[in-house]
């Protein structure tokens, strides 16, 4: 009864918003589900091995475009705009624009606390959503919503199109990040060491 009414009153308005019909029922309402529901509902299974799997696929799309993008930046900054592309505040804003945060499933403490609107939560969704689509629609889906999610990507050629994707989520990124007064890429999904760092897996219990 929970998962049809979760598709009665929230699935087609995100599907909507990415791009995407599930075929899958269960792999949609197993991206939404959030650890601290499921442990309130006898252990449902969360989100969490979606997560890891959308992780990956976001990491190969975004280093696939800036590859291509820029073929003659060192191996360095090449991590850097990854880096920046990735981290868990710009993932999390992503998720807003897209209306995540009004379809996952929380759990009552998440719910009193302004889980719907907090960074961590809709930066892991985010990814569980692409793991969801990477199983359900294939790569090439997810991989459509990640670049649309990331830059316009506008340009005469294909070339100049992911360059400008690449360039336009750079700029954007590393701007709204001196705003917040961060002034580094390095302090979210892109893991917690110093800027630049090649992104590495998310300390536990970040959440």
């Amino acid at each position: 009864m929970a998962a049809r009414s979760l598709r009665l009153t929230k699935r087609l308005p995100l599907e909507k918003a990415i791009g995407v019909r599930f075929g899958n029922q269960e792999l949609y309402t197993w991206a939404l589900t959030h650890r601290s529901y499921a442990y309130e509902h006898g252990g449902l299974p969360t989100n969490e091995r979606l997560e890891f799997l959308g992780d990956a696929v976001l990491g190969v799309v975004i280093t696939d475009l800036i590859y291509r993008a820029f073929p003659d930046l060192p191996e360095g900054q090449l991590a850097k705009l990854r880096a920046a592309t990735v981290n868990m505040n710009v993932l999390a804003e992503v998720s807003r624009e897209l209306g995540v945060g009004d379809a996952v499933r929380l759990g009552r403490g998440e719910e009193l606390s302004g889980g719907r609107d907090k960074s961590s939560i809709l930066a892991d969704t985010l990814e569980a959503l692409l793991g969801a689509i990477y199983l359900d629609r294939g790569l090439p889906r997810a991989s459509s919503l990640i670049r649309r999610s990331f830059g316009t990507g506008q340009g005469r050629s294909k070339k100049e199109a992911e360059q400008n994707a690449a360039q336009e989520a750079f700029e954007s990124l590393a701007a709204s990040q001196l705003a917040a007064g961060s002034g580094s890429a390095g302090n979210g999904k892109a893991g917690g060491g110093k800027a630049g760092a090649v992104p590495a897996d998310k300390p536990a219990g970040h959440k």
